[in-house]
């Protein structure tokens, strides 16, 4: 359960961040 719980902490902070980049890009 440990590992999956770090596993789903890993995939919502990579959205995040992919979700962060691509507005940046919006923005340029």
């Amino acid at each position: 359960m440990g590992a999956n719980l770090e596993q789903s902490e890993v995939w919502v902070y990579f959205a995040y961040f992919q979700e962060k980049v691509l507005l940046n890009s919006h923005h340029f």
